[in-house]
């Protein structure tokens, strides 16, 4: 018996990721938009805040795709960081939104999804609030397929913490693949996060 748990064991962790990756730190998309100029300032910057802010609030135009791919570029941090509350911040100075319900309520799609990509990057042991956020934005444009790849890996994290490594992929594909879906995001980052996510395919 014990041989036997043994020899899965080493099976499942050749097939499965390492537990030191995740949805979230191991789809990596920002090359696909690497050539914009905002995601080049962001990129030589460093800064989380100014230009970038602007550009991830909405202040600044900037496709969704080049929005969540410099959210992309900043990544996130083993030791957690504070890159929603800054956001947040900004958002109360531009629209007077004092309260994260105020942004669920108030914001559109664009900026909802941005905004809990950085929740989630900023402390990616626990997502649940950003899957609120995620799951408010998906609400408010079911048919945009950056909504809807942004919330598969948010979601993909979460149902990564609670163990549930079968329910990552299905969501993820079907928001890469539904022909229904508006292509408002880069064709080469949806196939870059599915390099990863793909790994979770049950045959």
């Amino acid at each position: 018996m014990k041989k036997l748990l043994l020899t899965l064991a080493i099976a499942l962790a050749a097939v499965l990721p390492s537990m030191a990756d995740s949805p979230l730190t191991s789809t990596n998309f920002v090359e696909a938009y690497e050539d914009d100029a905002n995601v080049k300032m962001a990129a030589e910057s460093n800064y989380f805040g100014g230009h970038v802010l602007g550009v991830l609030c909405g202040e600044t135009y900037a496709t969704i795709g080049v929005r969540l791919a410099i959210v992309n570029q900043f990544g996130w941090n083993f030791d957690g960081q504070d890159h929603a509350q800054i956001m947040a911040s900004y958002l109360n100075e531009m629209y007077g939104w004092k309260s994260e319900k105020d942004i669920i309520k108030k914001a559109d799609a664009h900026t909802l999804i941005t905004y809990a990509y950085v929740k989630a990057m900023d402390d990616y042991f626990d997502v649940k609030a950003a899957k609120k956020i995620a799951d408010a934005a998906l609400k408010k444009a079911p048919k945009s397929r950056a909504v809807n790849m942004i919330h598969a890996v948010i979601n993909a994290q979460y149902t990564f913490n609670a163990g549930k490594w079968n329910k990552i992929f299905p969501e993820a594909n079907k928001a890469a693949t539904d022909p229904n879906l508006e292509n408002d995001f880069s064709a080469a980052a949806v196939d870059l996060i599915m390099e990863y996510i793909g790994l979770y395919e049950i045959n």
